[in-house]
């Protein structure tokens, strides 16, 4: 945060906070707070297919402290240590709860990739690789992932069509889950990208808004990306670069990201501080019994293939005069390694079914 706000390089803060208004702050609020609510609808629905049901008032609050945790700690790491305490109370087991924060946030970072891609288009007029300078690296790596997937998804379409009561359990699970949270992600996006699309149009209001509009959505994959705690710093600087490319300040466009930061935690510390009484429950796996569909098995294969597949590529993303090394695998490798401790720690033991 220090370094992003030397980096925009102006003295004018204050007088830019003033242009934060009232009809803007609350259109901000507004769109957070229907973010949070569709993304416990989200979550109610996930756990239903995967055989539990949970009142909705409890998966909002899920929800809002989930994103607060990720706020204060590593990104995933605090929202899966703390949706697994908490959805552990309702009786999803931990493994049900990793399950259903993957499919989250692979589904929500492919939608935040095609809306980033179109607004660099919108902006840009196209999109440009300079081979010379990583760009070769980059087309390596996505031809790399590409071919690695589609491999690994011939291998389980194979293995799932000789299996046909496993293979209908998974394609039954999909087809009742992934569209609908298809659609329940796009809605939590569209209602975020208002929220940073309002915050910058409140602190620079000369600048076109449609295209405030595409350079948000730049700013909303940089801060989704798992790099960093909760988006801080981040966010930030991709607002001066993004926004500053259309003509906001830098300035205007550092406190427009840190608008959303601060408005988006005090609203998930509000709708997650709301009390509610429930009775806790026993952690139950009805995966086997009911719904066929058992998700740390899944999990024992899912978490070590993309981990052997992921650690082979690397990505160097410049963030001012350096580079962050990022590896893909990173985030599955402190998934796996969440599981393993918990099950450990829970009295399961480290045995052979759990693969990581």
């Amino acid at each position: 945060m220090v370094y992003v706000y030397q980096y925009s390089g102006s003295e004018d803060f204050v007088a830019a906070l003033h242009r934060l208004d009232l009809k803007h702050l609350s259109l901000i609020v507004a769109a957070l707070t229907a973010s949070v609510f569709i993304a416990a609808l989200r979550l109610r629905l996930l756990a239903h297919n995967l055989g539990h049901t949970l009142p909705t008032w409890p998966c909002v609050r899920v929800v809002a402290l989930s994103q607060a945790a990720a706020s204060v700690f590593f990104h995933i790491v605090g929202q899966l240590g703390s949706r697994g305490i908490l959805l552990e109370r309702e009786g999803v087991p931990v493994s049900t709860t990793i399950l259903i924060t993957l499919l989250e946030r692979i589904i929500g970072l492919a939608i935040l990739l095609a809306l980033s891609v179109g607004g660099a288009l919108f902006l840009y007029g196209g999109l440009s690789i300079d081979m010379q300078r990583g760009g070769a690296d980059l087309a390596m790596i996505a031809t790399g992932l590409v071919v690695a997937f589609c491999m690994v998804g011939l291998f389980w379409w194979q293995l799932l069509s000789r299996d046909q009561g496993r293979g209908s359990v998974v394609l039954n699970f999909i087809n009742r889950s992934v569209l609908p949270t298809f659609w329940l992600t796009a809605a939590i996006q569209l209602a975020t990208l208002v929220a940073f699309t309002n915050s910058a149009a409140a602190f620079a209001p000369h600048v076109d808004l449609v295209k405030l509009l595409a350079a948000s959505t730049i700013v909303m994959l940089a801060s989704a990306l798992p790099i960093s705690l909760g988006g801080w710093g981040v966010r930030e600087l991709s607002a001066v670069v993004a926004l500053g490319a259309i003509g906001v300040p830098p300035e205007a466009a550092f406190l427009s990201a840190v608008t959303v930061g601060i408005l988006s935690l005090v609203v998930v510390i509000s709708l997650g501080s709301i009390p509610l009484v429930s009775k806790a429950r026993k952690p139950v796996e009805p995966g086997i019994a009911e719904t066929g569909f058992n998700s740390f098995t899944v999990l024992g294969w899912l978490l070590p293939l993309a981990v052997a597949i992921l650690i082979l590529f690397q990505l160097h993303v410049p963030v001012g005069q350096s580079k962050i090394n990022v590896n893909f695998a990173d985030p599955f490798v402190l998934v796996g390694g969440i599981l393993l401790l918990y099950q450990c720690l829970r009295g399961g033991g480290c045995s052979g079914e759990y693969r990581g």
